[in-house]
């Protein structure tokens, strides 16, 4: 299995790059779009995020406020360094996770191709 890693600032391509992968038949893997979900629904990531940043993360219901953590978190590389440091382990976790899944669907599909 090819893994590609697709990078790159706004506006410099990588939508149009993935088009032309998933019509090879590429599964993408959308790590800003899965951040923002483990952001929503890891409980254990919140905790990390609270103890890190400090409840100024939080809105009035007491759940992570996506600009206010944006605010904080991207005022330079040390606070952005440390988002990533919490937020990629979980994203490589899934994506570790993901790999194994597709893999086996992979396996099953040759399987059944099999005479």
């Amino acid at each position: 299995m090819i893994k590609i890693g697709l990078t790159g600032g706004i506006g410099s391509g990588k939508s149009l790059v993935s088009q032309y992968l998933v019509e090879l038949g590429a599964y993408i893997f959308e790590a800003d779009n899965e951040a923002k979900k483990i952001i929503d629904t890891n409980k254990t990531t919140q905790n990390e995020l609270i103890a890190e940043f400090g409840t100024d993360v939080l809105n009035a219901e007491n759940k992570i406020d996506k600009k206010k953590l944006a605010k904080i978190a991207f005022q330079d590389e040390d606070h952005q360094s440390r988002l990533n440091a919490i937020i990629h382990m979980y994203s490589m976790k899934l994506i570790r996770i993901l790999i194994k899944s597709l893999v086996r669907i992979i396996i099953r599909f040759l399987l059944l191709m099999q005479p």
